[in-house]
């Protein structure tokens, strides 16, 4: 069992990061019209890694890669839906990299992909191919 299973089963409390897409908004990174922050690690990923170290040296245990807004369909909005695998890669190598340069202690990854819908389709929800909508 790993030490995080290991404090959950044990009823610890972990600590959390808060809003990265947020945070790397605060840094001046304007959000995109389909997808906020998904793909903003490529473009500028000092400020994502910047995050993640303010958020570990305030004491965050678990940091959240910036995959809230990196789901297919929602690349795909954008046009680059063909780097879903490689942008989602990317946000967890940037959250490594800033555990690793500012962790004292353990520090896990975790990664949140989000269903909304693409910004720009207030009424889409998302789907599988083979899921009819009601």
């Amino acid at each position: 069992m790993s030490t995080l299973d290991k404090r959950l089963a044990r009823g610890d409390v972990i600590i959390m990061d808060g809003g990265v897409s947020t945070e790397i908004q605060k840094h001046g990174v304007a959000p995109d019209s389909h997808m906020w922050s998904g793909a903003a690690h490529r473009d500028h990923p000092d400020i994502a890694r910047l995050v993640h170290e303010d958020y570990i040296r305030a004491g965050a245990q678990v940091i959240t890669a910036n995959t809230f807004g990196t789901a297919r369909h929602v690349l795909e909005s954008a046009g680059i839906g063909g780097e879903f695998e490689a942008i989602n890669r990317l946000a967890v190598k940037i959250a490594g990299e800033a555990r690793d340069n500012a962790a004292q202690g353990d520090v896990w990854i975790a990664r949140s992909i989000s269903s909304m819908p693409p910004l720009t389709e207030s009424q889409a929800t998302a789907r599988g191919p083979n899921i009819e909508a009601n």
